[in-house]
């Protein structure tokens, strides 16, 4: 428990350090990309028994309320959990079909929740109940305190104000602060119309619109009985790319910010729940953005559905979907029919394969994509239509040239709409040559003899181009016309050698980034762009920025690179010709998740004097245990091993790959070429 609290309050200094100063106060976001930052247990709040307790429902004279209800609609108030030590109740409202059920047969329930600043909708009601099911809708808004119910502090729906003072307060207890309250109010609410005799218990549902949908996460993950969720606008990691971050959380500062995430991100809660849950959006919706949505579906541990329609609009009218009624319908028992779902999605080339399950007629595919930044809010995308009579079978198609995010929707015969995951491009990567200096390079191309490292990313990004790299590209037909650009690790023949550039390069001047040394060689070749470490520079959709390998080079001034690689929403370590990284390149890494590593692995095993300007295997994996405590990788991250050594690896593929499977990495093959999806 020490080492843990020891090792959160050096994360956090490391990140409030790089944060300091800022003033644009870009520190978000906080939650890591692929891990539980600091939230790994349920806040002690949720540990109070009262939070189940069934609470008294008091109906109320409908005189006295603002508007009429329907006859089959009561309406009052649910006693919920205390507010600053004083009873509390909510405005809610519930009813039953008005039809009765035959044979004593009970009815299924749904828990409606609000969007902010909304009331306890008594025509959503209305309109779950017409569809044959037991209904309530609970106020979570926390509106203004009312005194005129009986003495008790009243936070009725009725009398709301744009946001309670303390949503985001951080000097209350937990149990006093308004996410709490809001979920709270929904767990009881389920609670109390699970309890109704005409109600079957363990045919339970909630649905949640935009803010609903924020404190409707908080709560499936605390309450394990709905048999399904749906979600709609509303998502976790908040301090990502949704409207909470830019107007609430980045004025708090650091540790404010936080201090609210922790206890109240809903992909947090999404996390321990394995109830099926449905997510509906709007791939333009203004308020919670295609990154941090997506980032949320693949939160839970149950199955996941989608629903994005583009144009669906941010509204509770256009909230109130047939896809949330349908996928309820089916999660429930009350229709046989299964929802689609993806078996396989798969991106190579600028063409996608998919095939879903569970379709029983002649269905619309489309592909809907945006040529924008889909981490940014209100892009433009577009529908194309990719077919009218899908079946469920395997399809290949294009995928527009501009495209930088896509998902595809299946309409089914009835209108509903269905979706994929957001997909980025992938980032391909060409293995172009992939051995260590010591093999006889006048043999390249017999069996056996690997070439110089070199990798090509996206058919026109080469990094390093040695001896063996114009003949590798040859060999593996990837054209010298689509290299746009060249970046040099260091200053070494087997990494840098002018004539392979001048090949490459072809008479065009093409962008070489590099040293000041290497750029002063090749400045007559191309056009260069000397680097200096922590240098970032711009390569089409990538990033890179510039570590300090741990490398000796002849002239004592130069230095040797690494490369941190963003682009397509992904990371990629390119760590070549390095003993331990450096505390430069940790630096800049940072808290940065790696979907993926190419690691030196120069050695096989450990005990070469080799160590001080290369790697081995076990070095990678202390290196490795290191990044998985600082959760900058994960089982997820792909960990390559290139830059093998003739005579410090087994001569056999098969006992190389015996290496690599103990632990746990890939070797780089010649000429390989792999999608990071």
């Amino acid at each position: 428990m020490l080492k843990k609290v020891l090792y959160l309050l050096g994360v956090l200094l490391m990140i409030t350090m790089q944060s300091y100063g800022n003033e644009d106060k870009n520190f978000l976001p906080i939650l890591r990309e692929k891990a539980i930052f600091v939230f790994d247990k349920m806040p002690d709040c949720w540990n109070n028994p009262e939070v189940f307790t069934v609470p008294k429902f008091t109906e109320v004279n409908r005189k006295d309320m603002p508007f009429e209800y329907p006859a089959h609609i009561k309406v009052g108030y649910l006693d919920s959990m205390p507010y600053q030590g004083k009873p509390t109740k909510v405005f809610a409202v519930y009813g039953f079909p008005e039809k009765k059920l035959n044979n004593n047969e009970k009815f299924p329930a749904v828990v409606l929740v609000h969007g902010g600043g909304g009331t306890a909708y008594t025509h959503w009601v209305d309109h779950w109940t017409k569809r044959g099911y037991a209904a309530i809708a609970v106020d979570t808004m926390a509106g203004k305190p009312l005194k005129s119910f009986e003495g008790a502090d009243s936070r009725a729906a009725n009398d709301v104000e744009p946001g309670p003072s303390d949503f985001f307060a951080d000097n209350l207890p937990l149990e006093d602060r308004w996410p709490f309250h809001g979920a709270a109010a929904i767990i009881k609410a389920h609670s109390f119309i699970s309890s109704l005799p005409e109600v079957d218990k363990n045919r339970t549902a909630m649905a949640g619109i935009s803010w609903g949908a924020v404190l409707g996460g908080i709560a499936a993950g605390v309450d394990q009985r709905f048999k399904a969720v749906s979600l709609v606008y509303g998502c976790g990691y908040v301090d990502d790319a949704t409207f909470i971050a830019d107007q609430y959380l980045r004025p708090l500062g650091f540790w404010k910010a936080l201090g609210w995430l922790e206890p109240w991100d809903p992909a947090l809660y999404l996390k321990k729940t394995a109830t099926p849950i449905q997510f509906v959006s709007d791939p333009q919706d203004a308020a919670f953005w295609p990154r941090s949505w997506q980032r949320t579906t693949i939160s839970p541990k149950g199955e996941v559905y989608r629903t994005l329609r583009n144009g669906l609009g941010h509204s509770h009218t256009a909230g109130m979907t047939v896809e949330t009624e349908e996928f309820i319908d089916s999660m429930l028992g009350c229709i046989p029919e299964a929802i689609p779902q993806v078996t396989n999605l798969e991106i190579k080339d600028r063409k996608l394969t998919i095939q879903w399950k569970n379709i029983n007629a002649d269905a619309v595919l489309e592909l809907v994509y945006t040529d924008g930044d889909w981490s940014k809010k209100a892009q433009k995308w577009l529908n194309k239509t990719i077919t009218k009579n899908y079946r469920g079978e395997e399809i290949t198609f294009d995928i527009p040239e501009n495209a930088k995010c896509c998902y595809v929707n299946i309409i089914t015969d009835k209108g509903r709409n269905y979706s994929s995951s957001y997909r980025l491009m992938p980032i391909k990567l060409q293995f172009i040559g992939t051995g260590a200096a010591d093999y006889d390079w006048s043999k390249y191309g017999e069996k056996g003899i690997l070439g110089s490292a070199t990798t090509l990313i996206d058919d026109h990004i080469l990094i390093d181009c040695g001896t063996t790299a114009a003949a590798a590209l040859k060999r593996f037909k990837a054209d010298y016309p689509k290299i746009t650009d060249i970046v040099i690790t260091h200053n070494h023949s087997d990494h840098c050698e002018i004539e392979n550039i001048r090949k490459v390069a072809a008479g065009r001047k093409i962008n070489l980034y590099a040293s000041p040394q290497v750029c002063e060689k090749m400045k007559d070749i191309c056009t260069v762009h000397p680097l200096k470490p922590g240098d970032k520079f711009t390569i089409g959709e990538y990033t890179f920025t510039t570590l300090i390998g741990n490398h000796v080079l002849v002239d004592p001034n130069e230095f040797a690179f690494n490369y941190l690689i963003h682009g397509k929403g992904k990371n990629i370590l390119y760590a070549l010709d390095t003993s331990w990284l450096s505390s430069h390149a940790h630096k800049l890494i940072g808290n940065t998740y790696l979907n993926a590593i190419i690691w030196d692995a120069t050695m096989s095993e450990p005990g070469d004097w080799r160590i001080f300007d290369h790697c081995d295997t076990y070095m990678i994996r202390i290196m490795r245990e290191a990044f998985e405590q600082a959760q900058t990788i994960d089982a997820e991250t792909i960990n390559w091993f290139n830059h093998r050594a003739r005579t410090l690896w087994p001569t056999s593929i098969a006992a190389q790959e015996k290496i690599a499977d103990r632990e746990k990495a890939k070797l780089c093959h010649e000429g390989e070429i792999f999608y990071l999806q």
